[in-house]
């Protein structure tokens, strides 16, 4: 809702794609905003029942997916700067998951009790 304004004023400008040239291609605009709002919705319910650490590593998985599709599928240049941001980044990843995993099998000991 905040840029229909904007959308309304570049279309008197006539520079605007949005209602100037085809109403189809317009349409399908609409239709891909509306397309991307059910997973976002779907995720934000299924969030609640996640802990608050495995909900941010979800996070990066789709930032992953458009690097690995555009380095190999799409064949995208790539510089060292752009991969070391990537390797320390996911180091971190399972810094923290491996955190994760040492702390439930704490969890588990501890609430096991050994038979006298």
């Amino acid at each position: 809702m905040v840029g229909l304004p904007y959308l309304i004023y570049i279309k008197f400008l006539g520079v605007g794609y949005f209602f100037n040239f085809s109403s189809i291609a317009s349409i399908l605009l609409i239709l891909t905003g509306i397309v991307t709002i059910f997973p976002l919705f779907f995720f934000n319910l299924g969030v609640k029942f996640i802990p608050l650490g495995l909900a941010g590593i979800i996070f990066y998985t789709a930032p992953f997916f458009h690097f690995i599709t555009s380095v190999f599928i799409l064949n995208e240049m790539i510089s060292i700067p752009k991969i070391i941001s990537f390797i320390i980044i996911w180091i971190a990843i399972i810094i923290f998951i491996i955190d994760i995993l040492k702390e439930e099998k704490k969890i588990i000991e501890n609430n096991i009790q050994l038979p006298d």
